[in-house]
């Protein structure tokens, strides 16, 4: 017995693999300012889910850069980003499982600096259950490497979070945990992350972006698939 009929659309339905974002941003350290995304060829968690895995990532090459006053900086240069819940479509046995996540690149080690890229690589392992047809909850535990900053570069974050839309056309996720570092001086931070796409177009759309790790920032972007 099928527990639910599971329904295909043909690829071509969903966006196209390339985006590029511009929006405003607000940081409570520097302020408001303008920030820039390319993403050549890769899906995101909050994209259309035809054409590809439902509820996962793949983001290659993703370059982001912000500019607040006379200061321009990049703050993302991702090489991969890859992250899958491993969730059952089918309620089969030896469907679903676990899922993992694996991160290689540059980025900012805090929210609450611009001059501190880091080179980093982070693995996670994921476990995820399906709530009904529309949310689906994680859990993910993560460890990351990158070059020294303030005397650390090993860290470990446990984090619960959601995924699921109410509308075809919004579709949130949102994130919860604690972020510890293993060595230097042992600081420790909690995480939120509030991320929210409008729109159900194959061509454009506007997402909201809202984070915290003792700093807080937000962004509401305009996107254009290509």
């Amino acid at each position: 017995t099928w527990p639910e009929i599971i329904t295909s659309t043909p690829p071509h339905s969903g966006s196209r693999p390339s985006l590029i974002q511009v929006g405003a941003i607000y940081n409570s350290e520097f302020g408001e300012g303008l920030r820039l995304r390319i993403r050549p060829a890769s899906y995101d968690v909050l994209d259309l889910d035809e054409g590809h895995a439902p509820n996962s990532m793949l983001n290659m090459f993703n370059l982001e850069a912000v500019s607040f006053g006379d200061t321009q900086r990049l703050t993302r240069l991702e090489l991969v980003n890859i992250q899958t819940f491993g969730v059952s479509r089918t309620g089969l046995p030896g469907d679903g499982g676990r899922g993992w996540g694996l991160r290689i690149g540059l980025e900012r080690a805090e929210t609450s600096c611009l001059n501190c890229l880091v080179a980093q690589v982070s693995g996670s392992v994921i476990k995820a259950r399906k709530l009904n047809n529309k949310w689906i909850a994680y859990g993910e535990l993560e460890g990351t490497w990158h070059t020294n900053y303030q005397g650390r570069s090993l860290r470990g974050s446990l984090s619960l979070g959601l995924v699921g839309h109410i509308t075809p056309a919004w579709k949130s996720q949102l994130l919860i945990g604690k972020r510890a570092y293993v060595d230097g001086n042992n600081q420790s931070n909690t995480l939120f992350k509030w991320r929210n796409r409008f729109g159900k177009s194959t061509k454009s759309n506007i997402t909201l972006d809202v984070n915290y790790d003792g700093t807080a920032e937000a962004q509401i972007s305009y996107g254009h698939y290509w």
